[in-house]
């Protein structure tokens, strides 16, 4: 399973300041990233966003539809083109 995120998601800080709950996984991925369990990757996809963005850039950010499309067809995580391992943060930033 893949969590991307986007921490220029608009629709995450609204949601923030109205519902008072900032520690969101969409935002900027989880708090204790090392204790997400081996299943899930974490995907950061903040550096391929492009002008206003709320929660469709999944559809409509041409670098996020072929990282999920690499996922689909069942490429290693480590194998997927415009991926970067960010080991502190056990993640993988799109660029």
């Amino acid at each position: 399973m893949n969590a991307y995120f986007n921490n220029n998601n608009q629709a995450m800080a609204v949601s923030d300041v109205t519902k008072g709950n900032p520690d969101r996984l969409g935002d900027d991925g989880p708090r204790v990233p090392r204790g997400i369990p081996e299943k899930v990757t974490l995907i950061d996809a903040t550096r391929v966003m492009r002008g206003l963005v709320e929660h469709s850039y999944f559809l409509d950010m041409q670098a996020v539809v072929a990282d999920m499309r690499q996922v689909m067809i069942g490429t290693p995580s480590d194998q997927i083109p415009r991926r970067d391992y960010i080991q502190e943060t056990n993640r993988y930033r799109l660029s």
